[in-house]
Parts: C-alpha cells; structure tokens; sequence
C-alpha cells in the first residue's frame, strides 16, 4: 500500500459499516485507513463474509487510502496501531479494553464508542468518545478527531496525555489497597495500616 497522506486511522470492531468508512475517505482527502478484521465479534444483521466483501470492494476502489487484512497478525496489528494517528474502536461492548490502552501507549489517540472500560479510561484530554451505537456517532468523533488532528499543538498534547496514563498493576493495586483501608476503618477516613 503506497504511503498515504496521513499516517493512518485504525479501525477495529467489525460493526463500523462500510459506508462509514467510504464517508471518512471521501470527505477527508488526508485520510487512509488500514482495516485489521479477525472476525470475532460481529453484528448481528451482517455476515463474516457481507463484510469482508463490503470492505474488498471499498479497498478496491480507494487502493492508495485503504488497506485491508483478513486475518489476525499480533505484530502487525501493534506496528499499525503504534504508526497510526488514530485508532477507531467503536466497540458495542467492551468490558475492558486493552487496545485502548496500546494506543494510549503508543501515542495515537483513539476513537471510541463511550461503553465498559472504553469510557473509563478515554477522556477529552487523550482521546474521543461517542456515546450512541450508531453510524453516524462514530462518524461525527472520526469528524472530531480529523479536526484535531489538524492542529499539531493540540494532538501533540493529546498524545502526550495517552502516553502519560499509568494502566500498571501496581497503580490498581494502590487503589484498591486504599480503598479496602477506607472500608475497615468504616469510612471514617483515618489511615489503617495493612
């Protein structure tokens, strides 16, 4: 695939419609996606193959702004995902998350449906959320993040905010050791030794 523009948007969860996609790369010259699809979740009124196919006719017609791998590559999926601007995951469900988390990581903000550990760990400062599980939702925060990204300052900034997020254990541990101190003491709120 030749080099595009922009470095590139992710897109991961397999219920973002194709003409989702063929909108961002029509109304944004700048904009190249790498669509990374392993199959596991899909939606329900849309086959494994309705999408392969939807998204191999959409590679067909923008060759040099979209790429498309069917299967699943670990490596190739991080390499992606640390060389994009933006990673999409318009998730239905998502009880956690850790792509969020790489991307926080990696630098590239992403673009999230506002659902389980995606609405706890994105925020205005490091990425973009959209609530309703819907097409045109997911378009307006792929809108948003394309405005954004179009201020170097601002998605410096951003960046920067993702990669200083600590997601460690240990910070978790910390958390919940202060919070089990706050209930033995019976929120009385006086430090209890462990």
């Amino acid at each position: 695939m030749p080099a595009p523009d922009a470095k590139g948007v992710v897109e991961r969860d397999v219920w973002a419609s194709a003409e989702t996609v063929k909108k961002t790369l029509t109304e944004r010259n700048q904009a190249s996606l790498y669509v990374n699809h392993h199959g596991t979740r899909m939606k329900v009124d849309i086959t494994r193959a309705e999408f392969e196919e939807a998204f191999r006719k959409l590679e067909a017609a923008y060759p040099d702004r979209l790429g498309l791998c069917i299967g699943y590559d670990d490596g190739l999926a991080h390499r992606i995902e640390a060389g994009a601007d933006s990673f999409l995951m318009p998730s239905r469900y998502e009880p956690c998350g850790l792509n969020q988390i790489y991307s926080l990581r990696y630098g590239t903000p992403p673009v999230v449906r506002a659902t389980g550990g995606l609405e706890d760990s994105i925020d205005e400062t490091n990425g973009f959320k959209f609530k309703e599980f819907s097409a045109a939702a997911f378009l307006e925060a792929i809108r948003e993040a394309m405005v954004a990204w179009a201020d170097p300052e601002g998605w410096a900034e951003r960046m920067k905010a993702g990669m200083s997020r600590d997601f460690s254990w240990k910070r978790s541990a910390r958390e919940y050791s202060d919070l089990y101190r706050r209930l033995a003491d019976g929120g009385q709120g006086r430090a209890v030794e462990p």
